[in-house]
């Protein structure tokens, strides 16, 4: 079996953290949940930015979102500018 790629790894863990809501998870907690170096997730970060994979999202240290979900987060932002999106930053799930 092939090893997984850090691009994989990273998706891979957005995905999870984001559950059924398209929603933006703060780079702290990403990073957090991965255990990597800022420099690693960086680097990995931008390859995906680069790639149209994830989508960059504002606010304190920032945020990140995989792609597919972008339409349905811009639609969701339109419709309830004062709803939160989705609780991501909260303790993980049991």
């Amino acid at each position: 079996m092939p090893r997984r790629t850090y691009a994989e790894i990273f998706l891979d863990k957005l995905t999870e953290l984001s559950g059924d809501e398209p929603c933006l998870i703060g780079n702290k907690t990403l990073r957090n949940e991965l255990d990597w170096d800022e420099d690693r997730y960086e680097w990995i970060k931008a390859q995906l930015v680069d790639e149209n994979r994830i989508i960059l999202g504002r606010g304190k240290g920032g945020s990140v979102g995989l792609a597919t979900a972008a339409r349905t987060v811009i639609g969701h932002l339109r419709r309830n500018l004062a709803k939160p999106l989705c609780l991501a930053a909260v303790a993980k799930k049991p």
